[in-house]
């Protein structure tokens, strides 16, 4: 399984981002979780993206590799800008090995951000799902062959046909997404970290009885992680799905997403 990390903070140590990197190369920190959905070492790719102060657009770098094999990582690091900051490294599903560009997070829309943690069985019949529900002007933009992307490009059709504000089309959207890959053939888990221009959306979810993914939260630092990366942490709930106001910095949503579960 991938590893994610969200940081909404201006005052963080930039050395945080090489801890996270380095949950690429030694074995999993995952305390109090014992989800067989973790796996030690996440060597198939990295991505970082942060807003750029000037023009709050987002700057996503990413490389289809391991990143101690990156001769500019600590360039790109030192040219972060310090609001909202998300990170993944990759580790490939046992039914998608393909390495590549296009299959490394974070995946973006318009201004639109997307990582997830997770894995889909069944995944030729997860696409076709897909595929009969968005729209060619979604569909053309699909460059990989991951369910992560898959799933993106479902969600971004979900906001685009909800109407109301911003915060009430995400929460709509929230709801409708998880209804639906609760009732897919595959079983789907689905961590997941979604930005839009004012909001945050994370999950910890698996679509059967089985434990999420491991996922925590330093409500201090306002960091939220695959494995922790500070002393004070705390578990996400299992099931469950947060928007966060990026200007606040306050969770102002929480979803209860127990009962829309595949039972084993």
């Amino acid at each position: 399984m991938c590893r994610l990390l969200l940081i909404i903070n201006t005052n963080y140590n930039k050395d945080i981002i090489i801890k996270f990197l380095k949950q690429s190369i030694i074995k999993k920190n995952t305390p109090n979780i014992n989800s067989i959905k973790d796996s030690d070492y996440h060597k198939d790719g990295f991505g970082l993206a942060w807003k750029s102060n000037h023009n709050k657009k987002w700057i996503v770098y990413k490389k289809s590799v391991c990143y101690i094999t990156d001769n500019n990582i600590n360039t790109i690091i030192n040219s972060i800008e310090k609001n909202i900051l998300i990170g993944h490294i990759r580790s490939s599903c046992p039914n998608n090995k393909t390495v590549n560009y296009f299959n490394t997070h974070p995946f973006y829309y318009k201004n639109y951000i997307w990582c997830h943690n997770g894995c889909a069985t069944n995944l030729n019949e997860l696409f076709n799902e897909i595929n009969n529900i968005i729209p060619y002007d979604l569909k053309k933009n699909i460059k990989g062959n991951t369910d992560s992307e898959y799933l993106f490009y479902y969600f971004i059709y979900l906001l685009n046909n909800n109407i109301g504000n911003e915060l009430n089309k995400l929460t709509s959207s929230i709801i409708h997404f998880f209804k639906k890959i609760s009732s897919f053939k595959s079983r789907i888990s689905a961590n997941l970290l979604f930005c839009s221009d004012n909001y945050v959306f994370v999950s910890r979810y698996i679509n059967n009885n089985k434990i999420s993914p491991s996922l925590y939260y330093d409500p201090n630092k306002n960091i939220i992680s695959s494995e922790p990366l500070t002393e004070k942490y705390q578990i996400v709930p299992d099931k469950s799905a947060w928007i966060i106001s990026i200007k606040n910095k306050k969770i102002i949503s929480k979803f209860d997403l127990s009962k829309l579960i595949i039972k084993s």
